[in-house]
């Protein structure tokens, strides 16, 4: 997640005079009786792990520290019985959820054996470690003497920063969930709202003894929800959302909304943007930008030269990593930085832009009616002049091709407005509309033809474009690998298709980074191979299928339970011409006619198509394939499940010539 919000976003304080109360957490204990837990050992028996107890509670108090500071305590108490090797090797090491600011005041775990034997973890099995990578530090408990069948359970406190501007909490899982327990538990000055998602119960409020509020909810059971490929997982996993609307006390409201995160991001971007005009327009020197025909070049030739030039560093608490004199004398910014950047050189040229706030849509949808931060993970900026979007920080894309996860969704739009000569930020929910499928494409041209004196040998010409989506991986990083690294990728484009093929006479066009979105990435190549080609009697076996690579079948048996969600839009063309040798024919020609598709609300959504034709004793098939929409509903699986098999099913198509 970008942490944007700890230095941009202002809170209303919450400190008031109040009577101290003691924290939940410390009254709280596991229970000893593990008979109660043992009752379900015979449950459900072909799942690998069961949650026998899946207890939360974050609770806001005021500790008796004399600061009146609001604090948040986090109770974690879960535990699992693992009836598989699999299930032990994912559940012997547990990692702690905090971070270095919070501190950890409660730890206890432990193994209950089938035999009931009980192995309490002492202090040295919780265990710290490094993250080489990020040097973050994270503890986790390390258990012991498990075995199948085995309980393993734990419990934890974190005394934290309070974090109530809105947190995603899901209570389902890949594994079936008794006895889950959630709770946030508030002074009654503090009232929080909530939402649940994915046929989740509402939230129930009770009065605790002490006078705060209980808001919970509570299952007896839930059942598992097992992944599927091609499918927004997370984000339909059973899930509730939370974060502080008022406070009664001081008669502050919508504590949480994003208005004065829009206001306060609006002013950084454009803070001190006649100060640094000269800087910016002596870096557009310092570039050699030149204005040209469109709009959209000019954003390009900017975003490219960051992208290239820039090195962004995550630690957006640096304030000369915000600073323009800094970034543009240095090369280096923090991610807040660089979007300053980015709009006070848009700003320079006259580009109007907004700043765009979303989120994963795999993971969780952004609620167009819930104000939270929590959807508001990633960032994009939007250009309302050319009706495209660029992602600022992620180096495989450019403007028109923007982090994917982040399209079709919602999103927080903050654009510039003026009011009587005064300029303010103003926030709007919109819709960011995926690219077209028509701009992201694989496109294959085959030329084959048959060694007259050998027969079984063939001379092959691909040429292969990749636009879009399909280029995303490559063209951006494409003119940072030489050498054998590049022959090597070269190569390995084509055998993926067949590992036995040996490219000859290689040729890359639109190898640039500034060609995403704009032009296809192409390669080309020449084979001489007989791995196609099978001899049986008189008879050629051709198997032109292959010649596509190989494809995704699914033939499984189970029955769909969620909708399939694509990653993108996209569109395959496969041209393949053969020179049928003379003195053949070719006896099965009819095999390669294939044709389904799918109709919704008068549109062909998705489909899959194989033509041919033959003249002057050439072949030529042409292969489409495409998918309109993101997502699929479950009513509409099995079309789109024949029309992947059709690919499929064209890849294991082998013509027979005979001799005429």
């Amino acid at each position: 997640m970008k942490k944007l919000f700890a230095t941009l976003l202002v809170l209303s304080t919450l400190n008031i005079a109040h009577a101290q109360l003691t924290p939940f957490y410390k009254s709280y204990n596991w229970s000893e009786n593990i008979d109660k837990m043992n009752i379900l050992k015979d449950t459900l028996i072909d799942e690998e792990v069961l949650v026998l107890k899946d207890y939360a509670s974050n609770e806001f108090s005021y500790p008796d520290d004399k600061q009146n500071t609001l604090t948040q305590y986090v109770l974690t108490h879960k535990a699992y019985l693992l009836r598989t090797n699999n299930a032990i090797e994912d559940f012997n090491k547990v990692y702690l959820s905090f971070d270095n600011s919070s501190e950890i005041l409660k730890t206890k775990a432990r193994v209950i054996t089938p035999s009931n034997k009980i192995i309490e973890l002492d202090s040295t099995k919780i265990l710290t470690a490094v993250d080489e990578e990020t040097n973050v530090q994270y503890k986790y408990f390390a258990f012991e003497g498990i075995e199948v069948g085995s309980i393993v359970e734990y419990l934890y406190v974190i005394k934290k920063r309070p974090y109530y501007e809105g947190s995603y909490v899901r209570i389902q899982s890949e594994y079936p969930i008794f006895n889950l327990d959630f709770h946030v538990i508030t002074p009654n000055n503090l009232i929080f709202k909530f939402k649940t998602y994915n046929n989740t119960d509402s939230i129930s409020n009770d009065t605790l003894a002490n006078g705060k509020w209980d808001f919970n909810i509570k299952y007896d059971y839930i059942p598992s929800l097992k992944y599927e490929n091609n499918a927004a997982y997370q984000s339909k996993l059973m899930a509730l959302v939370y974060k502080l609307d008022r406070n009664t006390y001081g008669g502050t409201r919508d504590i949480s909304s994003y208005s004065t995160l829009i206001q306060n991001m609006y002013d950084f971007l454009h803070y001190n943007e006649d100060k640094n005009k000269k800087t910016v327009e002596k870096f557009l020197k310092q570039m050699k930008f030149k204005a040209s025909k469109t709009t959209e070049e000019d954003i390009l030739f900017i975003e490219d030269y960051l992208k290239k030039n820039i090195y962004i560093n995550e630690n957006n608490g640096s304030q000369e990593l915000k600073s323009i004199d800094f970034i543009t004398s240095n090369k280096l910014a923090s991610e807040l930085g660089i979007l300053k950047l980015y709009a006070q050189i848009f700003a320079a040229l006259e580009i109007e832009m907004e700043l765009v706030f979303s989120g994963n849509r795999l993971s969780k949808k952004f609620d167009s009616e819930y104000e939270a931060t929590t959807f508001l993970e990633d960032y994009l900026i939007y250009f309302p002049s050319i009706n495209k979007y660029m992602a600022p920080t992620n180096l495989a894309s450019r403007v028109g091709l923007p982090t994917f996860t982040l399209t079709h969704n919602y999103g927080l739009f903050i654009k510039e407005v003026a009011l009587g000569g005064f300029k303010t930020g103003l926030g709007e929910i919109k819709f960011i509309d995926p690219v077209p499928y028509t701009e992201n494409t694989d496109k294959m041209y085959i030329d084959v033809s048959f060694n007259e004196e050998n027969i079984t040998n063939q001379k092959i010409f691909f040429n292969r474009q990749m636009s879009g989506y399909y280029a995303k991986d490559l063209q951006p990083f494409y003119y940072l690998i030489t050498g054998k690294d590049k022959t090597e990728l070269n190569k390995q484009l084509f055998t993926n298709i067949n590992s036995e093929l040996e490219p000859e006479n290689i040729v890359v066009k639109n190898e640039n980074a500034a060609d995403l979105g704009k032009k296809p990435f192409i390669i080309e190549a020449e084979f001489e191979t007989d791995v196609f080609i099978e001899k049986a009697a008189d008879k050629v076996i051709f198997e032109i299928g292959n010649l596509i690579g190989p494809q995704t079948e699914i033939y499984d048996s189970l029955e769909r339970k969620l909708p399939v969600e694509l990653n993108y839009t996209k569109y395959y063309y496969r041209e393949i011409k053969v020179k049928i040798p003379k003195n053949y024919k070719i006896v099965n020609l009819d095999d390669l006619n294939i044709e389904n598709y799918f109709i919704n609300n008068g549109d062909t959504s998705m489909a899959f198509t194989s033509k041919y034709t033959v003249k002057d004793n050439e072949l030529v098939v042409v292969c489409e394939e495409y998918y309109k929409n993101i997502e699929i509903p479950v009513k509409h699986y099995q079309e789109y499940r024949k029309i992947i098999n059709s690919a499929a099913d064209f890849n294991k198509i082998k013509l027979i010539l005979e001799p005429n």
